[in-house]
């Protein structure tokens, strides 16, 4: 007798209500973004070149910023050029999809993952933001000034890129490490340098400029462009499900944004964009919190803190 193969579904598309949920995200958020005249309010050049401390020069500042983008561009040009990434979903007991025995990713395929969209946006930001604050010191603030498309790119990437990379690095090490190990998957990928590098660096980078660095503001009522971002790599994921790998069915990296798990998959979805939402309301009141903790040797105790509640090295 013959035995039958597994079914491998054609498509799995995402159910009504989490269509429903993205469509009113996208809707909600699209309609609350912040116009010119807001962010410009906040896109100063002073903004850029404020420092918590005196001893803290504005190119000193500068140098900072633009190594942290250095860091980010070397990382991507190492993923886009040299890393192969082995891909094994740990996909739900009761997911109607159906595992891949080998999917490998390569060169620009290797920015399937949201953590890859989210150190992306990071490092830009870094880049703009260093770039002003070098300018500045430079005697060019009226040049930047001129260019206020600079100013707002780098306002609204920095507010978008930091709670959303605490969200990645807080899913890596409460969700899906422990869900490769409780799978009984190996979590090498995970522990490659490259990989821990994207993971966790970003945290430090982060704090360091919010606590010691910098003083870029959050302003609360941009606070939609960051989950505006989620809601696009949502739909980019949906999108590309199907194309991946055609011979096994539709394929998420992320099991938790496995469509065949009905409700399931929308209360994370949900879950996810509290989350975020929280993260920005932390950075939000940041400003508010560091006026309490007025010395560096405190500042780096609270990074050092926060940084072991959302890095995660080993298993």
């Amino acid at each position: 007798m013959v035995e039958s193969k597994p079914l491998v579904l054609e498509k799995a598309p995402p159910p009504v209500h989490s269509v429903l949920l993205v469509a009113t995200m996208f809707a909600l958020f699209t309609c609350s973004l912040p116009s010119f005249e807001s962010i410009d309010e906040r896109a100063t050049v002073e903004a850029f070149t404020s420092t918590h401390f005196d001893w803290m020069s504005t190119l000193t500042l500068s140098y900072f910023r633009l190594s942290f983008a250095l860091v980010g561009m070397v990382t991507t040009a190492y993923y886009l050029l040299f890393a192969e990434i082995q891909v094994l979903p740990a996909y739900k007991k009761h997911s109607k999809l159906k595992r891949p025995k080998c999917w490998v990713l390569t060169g620009i395929s290797t920015h399937m993952f949201f953590t890859q969209w989210a150190w992306l946006l990071l490092w830009i930001s870094f880049a703009l933001s260093g770039s002003i604050a070098y300018m500045a010191a430079n005697g060019h603030a009226d040049y930047v000034r001129r260019n206020c498309w600079l100013l707002r790119a780098g306002l609204l990437t920095f507010e978008a890129a930091a709670p959303i990379e605490f969200l990645v690095a807080a899913v890596v090490k409460y969700i899906l490490w422990p869900r490769q190990l409780a799978a009984g998957r190996p979590t090498f990928g995970l522990r490659k340098k490259s990989t821990l590098i994207v993971h966790n660096t970003c945290v430090f980078m982060i704090l360091l400029e919010v606590a010691i660095l910098g003083n870029i503001p959050f302003e609360l009522s941009h606070i939609s462009v960051a989950p505006l971002f989620g809601v696009m790599y949502i739909l980019f994921a949906w999108y590309v499900s199907d194309k991946c790998c055609p011979k096994d069915g539709p394929q998420f990296l992320y099991f938790f944004l496995d469509t065949t798990l009905g409700k399931e998959s929308t209360i994370s979805l949900l879950a996810l964009l509290i989350v975020l939402m929280t993260f920005y309301f932390m950075f939000w009141l940041a400003d508010d919190v560091m006026i309490h903790i007025p010395g560096v040797s405190g500042r780096i105790a609270a990074i050092g803190v926060l940084s072991s509640s959302l890095c995660r090295f080993r298993d």
